[in-house]
């Protein structure tokens, strides 16, 4: 009931273009249930409601007169928490997920980055087997 509750505080709330056709391709790749969708777009909002908290945050810093040294290291503090909101997010759509799906949205959807950094001066993207997975 509780979940059912949050859902609908959410609701109004829109989302960036970007989510909003991620969470599209998520939904038909998936075949999520009603359930599965309605907290996934909760999920969705919620963090980005956080995340536009915090980019206000980093905006009205950037524009305060503090010491240079302090407002990198807040700025940094609330890059971080944005990172930390993804990474939850992220992780609770993982446990929404049957196994089936998990392992759909692990290949397809969200594939893992790769562990080395490959590009140099010299890097051609369009033949790169690890930018453009075979």
């Amino acid at each position: 009931m509780a979940m059912v509750l949050i859902c609908l505080l959410f609701q109004k709330q829109s989302l960036a273009q970007s989510d909003s056709t991620f969470i599209a391709n998520l939904k038909s790749e998936l075949s999520l249930n009603q359930v599965q969708s309605a907290l996934v777009d909760t999920l969705y909002k919620k963090a980005s409601i956080d995340i536009r908290v915090i980019d206000k945050e980093i905006m009205f810093l950037s524009r305060k007169s503090i010491i240079e040294e302090e407002k990198k290291n807040k700025i940094s503090a609330l890059e971080l928490n944005k990172k930390n909101i993804r990474e939850t997010r992220d992780i609770c759509l993982k446990l929404l997920l049957t196994d089936e799906q998990k392992k759909i949205y692990e290949e397809k959807i969200k594939p893992s980055k790769p562990a080395v950094l490959h590009m140099g001066l010299t890097h051609d993207r369009a033949s790169c087997t690890v930018c453009i997975p075979k």
